[in-house]
């Protein structure tokens, strides 16, 4: 990884800048008023339905989008973002890691699937989140790039899918 006056970097990034970059992440989510309308309502018409307040959007924090990779036993029918940060490595000689993934997981009953247009709610989260991240810098860190989704069923009230992005620290 290279500085801008192109001289080999000897930052080393640590797991407590992980924190601060979750916490970037999750504020990018919240801004994004039609992603966070498709998590809240259950409607087939999201875009019909007012923006949730600050208030309201905090209370979406560890309840619809998630940091700790769990979901509750008493399931009523949500829809789930989870967010993890996974598969650290190293890059070059410097024995510390510079590049990891992003993924988002991306869990709806299935009754709230079909939106009036026929698509999908979880293919237009998944756009929402790849307009906000792919490409993209997230400060120091970046370009996140997307590298895959695959499907994925927990059971019959609960299923979506997984979003891949590559990030890498360019200091």
């Amino acid at each position: 990884m290279y500085k801008k006056n192109g001289a080999p970097s000897t930052e080393k990034q640590n797991f407590a800048d992980l924190g601060p970059t979750l916490k970037r992440i999750l504020n990018n989510i919240l801004k994004n008023d039609r992603l966070v309308k498709l998590l809240y309502y259950n409607d087939t018409n999201v875009d019909s339905k007012p923006n949730l307040t600050k208030p309201e959007k905090a209370l979406l924090i560890n309840d619809l989008i998630k940091l700790v990779p769990r979901i509750p036993k008493d399931l009523e029918m949500k829809n789930y973002l989870i967010i993890t940060l996974d598969n650290f490595q190293s890059v070059g000689e410097l024995n510390t890691f510079k590049r990891y993934s992003l993924s988002f997981d991306i869990l709806c009953h299935p009754d709230n699937w079909l939106m009036d247009d026929y698509m999908f709610r979880p293919f237009k989260i998944m756009q929402e989140l790849d307009s906000l991240f792919n490409e993209a810098k997230i400060d120091s860190l970046g370009p996140v790039t997307f590298s895959s989704a695959r499907q994925m069923l927990i059971n019959e009230e609960l299923m979506g899918y997984s979003m891949y992005y590559d990030v890498t620290n360019l200091s």
